[in-house]
């Protein structure tokens, strides 16, 4: 059994060339649109890239500088208090030279509170 294959359509004859025009139109203008489309997807693919990246920079711009007005408020919040307590703690040392014996566990006791409040400093920081 042989096959042959022809290259006609066996509609082709019957449809009239005005009726094959028109739709070739259409499959022409849909052509068009889908390959605006195509552009205009790349188009706006390459603008949410970039407003990623420009949201990505804001957030690590928003991380430093609220990073930096914490430590600036807390800095300022703890001096505020350290001149105090270093004065108090000056006058109580400057009137221990009359007692010897409590002036060195005075002076032990006051070393170990900023010792204390340095560590508090450093482990605030990190």
């Amino acid at each position: 059994m042989a096959m042959s294959f022809s290259s006609e359509q066996p509609n082709a004859a019957t449809a009239s060339p005005s009726r094959l025009d028109g739709v070739q139109g259409q499959v022409n203008e849909v052509k068009v649109i889908l390959k605006d489309n195509i552009n205009k997807v790349l188009e706006r693919g390459d603008r949410l890239d970039d407003l990623i990246g420009k949201t990505d920079d804001l957030a690590d711009s928003f991380q430093r500088t609220s990073t930096r007005v914490a430590r600036k408020y807390w800095w300022k919040e703890h001096q505020d208090d350290d001149p105090h307590r270093r004065g108090v703690a000056k006058h109580a040392t400057a009137a221990l030279p009359a007692f010897p014996w409590k002036q060195a566990a005075f002076q032990k006791t006051v070393s170990e509170v900023f010792s204390r409040q340095k560590r508090r400093v450093n482990e605030a920081s990190v």
